[in-house]
């Protein structure tokens, strides 16, 4: 860059008015795991202004909540099918009964079904507990498997007598 001229925010309103946009913001936040709505006066890519954004839409706090319910539950299954690769599909279930929250979870591994249950005050709590029955009674059965695979069958020896010629 050889040029460059200072320009004030007080400038940049006056000349580009026109292009100025309010950008509403309602996202999950991973980091801080919950939901943040901010407002922002946007040049372009540049963010002028920046504010928490006091009323955000019930159905944009809705669609961020189940982006990180999403996230929680995606993030608990890619630790299970790499814990247990023969794991086939998860099926989850999630409810909301007042201030209970529940996690269930069925599925299939080794020729068996399973389920976990759990119930929090905390949804994430719940997935959390959830996860943790589960890789409990699949980790029970991989190693209840392993266990029956290592073990040799009992071969019964038989003895063959031969008449073996007294003159060797």
């Amino acid at each position: 860059m050889r040029l460059a001229a200072a320009l004030s925010e007080a400038d940049l309103r006056q000349w580009f008015s026109g292009h100025l946009k309010d950008v509403p913001l309602c996202a999950w936040s991973k980091r801080e795991r919950m939901v943040v709505a901010r407002q922002q006066l946007r040049l372009g890519a540049i963010a002028l202004e920046d504010r928490r954004w006091a009323t955000p839409p019930e159905a944009a706090v809705a669609v961020a909540i189940t982006d990180g319910i999403r996230e929680a539950i995606n993030i608990k299954q890619e630790k299970l099918e790499q814990h247990f690769p023969d794991l086939s599909s998860l099926n989850i279930v999630l409810t909301v009964e007042k201030h209970q929250q529940t996690a269930e979870v069925t599925t299939h591994f080794l020729g068996q079904d399973f389920s976990a249950k759990a119930s929090n005050d905390d949804l994430y709590q719940s997935i959390n507990e959830m996860a943790t029955k589960l890789t409990s009674l699949l980790q029970r059965q991989k190693e209840k498997v392993k266990s029956h695979s290592h073990q040799r069958p009992r071969i019964q020896e038989e003895t063959v007598e031969e008449d073996l010629p007294d003159e060797l």
